[in-house]
């Protein structure tokens, strides 16, 4: 029988504690206690510790200052504890702590986060026996939803290997971050890693760009020149848009994948190359081969280790995440943005995101400029296909401003939450209708519901 987890609880005053410890015994969890920061890391240095719930206002030695420590001792999960509103926070000192729960206590809130984060600290510690998982996600991937830890793990399985991968995704999911990640934590990271935006580059120029050609092997070619094959001879090449390749193009591909050799245009010499093929595609390419528009046997491989990237629709606890990353990446320069409007957060989440993540960053860069104050308010998410109907019906929150790195999974739970019983209600109980509702899996539903405990 496994162990529970032990959760350090610091706070001065000695009813919370014993609240606190009430509602997470009851859950299982073994508990230490602290009244001061110096007891904290007495605790932490001695004890497998696995979470820490700290009060921002404790004597000697203040939470901000703790958590650093705490962290710097063991990289475990922090929830801050503060009877002084959001808004009292100084979110950019709070690095490292997770989330935040306001005195007074919502019983149901704490058994949530504690569990939640409990749960994906579990499968990041599983995805990082090989993978280190950044702050905000993986190698340039921003998102910590179990959807994207998945295709995280999926990443960590196939990149030491020299496999052919098939990326399946929307447009603007970020196939090409992943195929980075891959090249990323491959034995060839140090070699080439060359993109190929195959839908980009005419039919009868696409040749000369893969393979290359010799100088007169038509008119302009006025010296020899190598094809992106070649320049990423040891490292890695990305076919984007690949269900956009003409045939004979392809049939040249399969040449390369069989033989591990090139023929630039002009010339009847073969030239060895070794290169890993990422490709990807926003097409249902099982339909392309049915219908003669894409090879079989391309196809098959290609396709030997595929990776499906969801929609930002079906990971919407990533938004405010991603939100957080290009407010840091876009606003930093001028310390512009210090914060952002709960209604603001609330519009971007019931957006459906038809253009995914790039969609996204498009909009944050254009509310940017639009805000006249360090504020970021709802009316300055403009260019929203609003009439094409890609909202979901809003979920109405508290008027609040969250400061930037905030208690986002807060925020994003309660309008789940919301979002999952409107759907029920919509669909008469039925789960199945409810997820189709919600364009999620009903297994995802099913998890959901099991950690709302809204069965």
């Amino acid at each position: 029988m496994s162990k529970s987890p032990a959760i350090l609880v610091v706070d001065d005053q000695e009813g919370i504690r014993l609240t606190l410890r009430k509602i997470l015994e009851k859950e299982g969890y073994s508990i230490f206690e602290a009244s001061n920061g110096e007891e904290a890391l007495n605790i932490v240095k001695k004890n497998p510790v696995a979470l820490a719930i700290v009060d921002y206002r404790i004597p000697e030695m203040n939470g901000v200052e703790l958590i650093k420590r705490i962290r710097n001792e063991k990289k475990i999960p922090v929830i801050i504890i503060t009877a002084y509103g959001f808004e009292k926070l100084n979110m950019q000192e709070l690095n490292g702590a997770l989330d935040y729960i306001t005195k007074p206590f919502d019983i149901e809130r704490i058994r949530e986060s504690v569990a939640s984060l409990l749960e994906r600290e579990k499968i990041m510690e599983e995805i990082a026996e090989e993978v280190e998982i950044e702050e905000d996600g993986l190698c340039g991937i921003v998102g910590k939803s179990s959807a994207m830890l998945e295709v995280y793990s999926l990443i960590k399985k196939v990149a030491p290997t020299d496999f052919s991968v098939l990326i399946t995704g929307e447009s603007g999911s970020g196939k090409e971050l992943c195929a980075r990640a891959i090249h990323h934590l491959s034995r060839r990271k140090d070699k080439p890693f060359i993109s190929v935006a195959c839908s980009a580059i005419p039919e009868t120029l696409l040749e000369s760009e893969l393979f290359g050609y010799e100088k007169g092997a038509f008119t302009g070619a006025e010296k020899s020149r190598p094809g992106k094959f070649e320049l990423a001879n040891s490292g890695t090449i990305f076919l984007d848009e690949i269900g956009d390749m003409p045939l004979f193009t392809q049939a040249k591909i399969l040449r390369v994948l069989q033989e591990k050799e090139v023929e630039r245009l002009g010339s009847e010499k073969p030239v060895k190359v070794d290169v890993r093929i990422i490709s990807a595609t926003n097409v249902d390419l099982t339909q392309a081969v049915k219908e003669g528009k894409f090879r079989e046997d391309l196809y098959y491989r290609l396709n030997v280790f595929h990776i499906h990237l969801p929609p930002l629709r079906e990971r919407r606890e990533d938004i405010p995440l991603l939100v957080l990353h290009f407010l840091n990446k876009y606003a930093r320069e001028e310390n512009k943005i210090k914060a952002i409007s709960i209604e603001a957060l609330e519009k971007l989440i019931n957006y459906n995101w038809p253009g995914n993540v790039r969609e996204l960053e498009n909009v944050i860069q254009r509310a940017i400029i639009l805000a006249q104050r360090d504020i970021l308010e709802a009316d300055h998410i403009q260019g929203l296909k609003e009439e094409m109907g890609f909202y979901r019906k809003n979920v109405r929150f508290r008027k609040e401003v969250l400061p930037l790195n905030t208690a986002i999974s807060q925020a994003v739970e309660e309008i789940e939450k919301e979002l999952i019983m409107k759907a029920l209600q919509e669909a008469n109980f039925n789960k199945s209708k409810a997820a189709e509702l919600l364009k999620i899996s009903r297994k995802s539903l099913h998890n959901k519901l099991k950690k709302y405990n809204l069965n």
